[in-house]
């Protein structure tokens, strides 16, 4: 038994649950599953696990193998808060954050002041910068998905080119900003389908992809055709 005394513990245990406590205020403010409380009680309890190994056994290295326990312990809890809707899941991000702040509670159990401060920063930061860019790109994908064509392009080729095609492929659609492939398969050894939305309703951004890929040699016909929404 390794001896920690009572202010070190109270320390460490409450930089942990405050640090916590900043990461699930953040939550909470947008209305998450996991908020204050669930994300204060997660890194506090894995900083207690840290501050018991240390006391009961006094080797450095079973903080270590604690450590890697909770890992697997807050993989369970971070799955009861994740839930399927239709084909999206919901709660990943929340997830997310509950295991980080359990690795902010560990690091602050070992007394890790600067390294917690920094992962608290770096998980707030992150959930609050980085949700405006993952909301543009979805309102971008709802925006063709729901406004635009969809188009089926079928193209036949030369055996063995499918891999150099499909690359191709994904190429010329991305040099055009209203384009976004949502399904690519093949056919045997010599046909790709793929499945395309458009915002271009002329239809001019498609014309665009069949003429690129027409001119390869390896394509040896292609067409498209527009899908009618419930087809």
């Amino acid at each position: 038994m390794t001896d920690i005394s009572i202010g070190t513990f109270e320390h460490r245990l409450l930089s942990a649950f405050v640090l916590g406590t900043i990461i699930g205020f953040e939550r909470q403010w947008r209305h998450k599953l996991a908020g204050v409380k669930t994300n204060a009680l997660v890194a506090g309890g894995a900083a207690l696990f840290i501050l018991l190994s240390e006391k009961i056994v006094g080797d450095s290295s079973s903080a270590s193998r604690v450590a890697a326990n909770i890992v697997t312990g807050v993989g369970f809890l971070g799955a009861g808060v994740m839930m399927r809707n239709g084909n999206s899941i919901k709660g990943i991000n929340t997830a997310a954050t509950i295991w980080c702040s359990s690795a902010i509670g560990a690091l602050a159990g070992l007394g890790y002041w600067y390294e917690s401060l920094i992962g608290t920063a770096f998980v707030v930061i992150g959930n609050v910068l980085l949700r405006p860019i993952g909301d543009k790109i979805d309102h971008r994908i709802n925006q063709i998905t729901e406004s635009g064509n969809s188009y089926l392009i079928n193209i036949s080729l030369q055996q063995g080119a499918i891999a150099f095609i499909k690359h191709s492929l994904i190429d010329a659609v991305s040099a055009e900003s209203t384009l976004h492939i949502t399904a690519i398969q093949t056919r045997g050894n010599a046909e790709i389908l793929a499945d395309i939305y458009s915002l271009d309703r002329r239809q001019t951004d498609i014309e665009n992809i069949v003429n690129k890929l027409s001119s390869l040699n390896e394509v040896t016909a292609i067409k498209w055709e527009e899908v009618k929404p419930g087809i």
